[in-house]
């Protein structure tokens, strides 16, 4: 009877045994299990941080390249307003010499017009003095 309950009690104990041994195992395995899965959620952070990363990276180069963009399109239009400034001037200079050089040949004409009536007075007087001449003759040769 003694052995028998001794044997038992071994019995009980080493299932007693067998069971924290398993719980043991049990535990460790949920510790393994934990730690994989923390591994798979890290992993996953990571690559969600990475895509977000890249994304953000993506729209800052997409900036960087519409910023450049538009900087060349306000250099073109500044270009092409500088050009049209230039061109203005230079008809505005044309302009103003075309005036100069009309008033210029207006003076010119005015200037021959007036030698011109200046010349034909000047023939008027010499053919008054000749008639006036020629009256003398007459007069003379009737006295």
């Amino acid at each position: 009877g003694c052995s028998e309950r001794i044997g038992r009690e071994r019995e009980a104990m080493q299932q007693v045994w067998n069971a924290k041994e398993r719980v043991r195992e049990l535990e460790f395995e949920a510790i393994k299990v934990q730690m994989l899965e923390n591994e798979k959620m890290v992993q996953a952070k990571q690559k969600e941080r990475l895509q977000q990363f890249e994304e953000l990276e993506a729209s800052l180069k997409a900036r960087d390249r519409e910023r450049e963009r538009e900087h060349i399109e306000k250099g073109v239009e500044l270009v092409c307003e500088v050009r049209r400034h230039e061109k203005e001037r230079a008809q505005e200079r044309e302009r103003v010499a075309a005036e100069r050089e009309e008033r210029q040949r207006e003076r010119e004409g005015e200037r021959e017009q007036a030698c011109e009536r200046e010349r034909e007075r000047e023939q008027e007087r010499q053919r008054e003095k000749e008639r006036e001449r020629e009256r003398e003759r007459e007069r003379g040769s009737h006295s």
